[in-house]
């Protein structure tokens, strides 16, 4: 049976995320090269980018997340990857940006507050903090929220602890 176009491009995305799953990238790579249809090549890219940051390529990974930005800039997913990467690289401030430009689009997006969140801390911005984890009590289960609260409070600790030494 003859799949048409885009069964076929379906059909090669999920390829590409179970091998990106299962962390293949020479499978990747491979899959990656197959037909797809232009609605699916921000998806490609966002799975491409995944499989370069796991395997620490973080300039194709960069790239990869770029081009899907480009594609797709408010998707919370892509958004988040991104953010993390640039995080990461010690990028904050472009981090912080990209989450900024989407978050009033994925209000909802537990992923992408809890991104906004931690990068709000690192710039030490600490009422945007709070806002963002009240947000995200809204949003997400109470055993996640609790999860993310214990992060949440460590980090203030190390930020205190660190004012504490500088004030010296």
């Amino acid at each position: 049976v003859q799949l048409n176009a885009f069964a076929l491009s379906t059909e090669n995305l999920s390829a590409l995320q179970i091998v990106v799953f299962k962390n293949k990238p020479a499978a990747a790579d491979s899959m990656s090269r197959a037909a797809f249809l232009p609605q699916h090549e921000a998806a490609r890219l966002f799975l491409l980018g995944q499989i370069y940051a796991q395997n620490n390529r973080t300039i194709p990974a960069q790239r990869a997340y770029q081009q899907a930005l480009q594609l797709v800039p408010l998707n919370a997913r892509i958004v988040t990857s991104a953010a993390e990467l640039l995080r990461q690289k010690k990028q904050i401030k472009r981090a912080y940006e990209l989450v900024v430009k989407a978050l009033p689009f994925n209000e909802d997006n537990a992923g992408l507050l809890k991104t906004y969140v931690t990068l709000c801390l690192d710039l030490r911005l600490r009422d945007y903090a709070d806002d963002g984890l009240a947000k995200l009590q809204a949003v997400t289960p109470p055993a996640d929220y609790q999860a993310f609260l214990a992060i949440y409070q460590e980090k203030l600790a190390s930020i205190e602890k660190d004012r504490q030494k500088f004030m010296e």
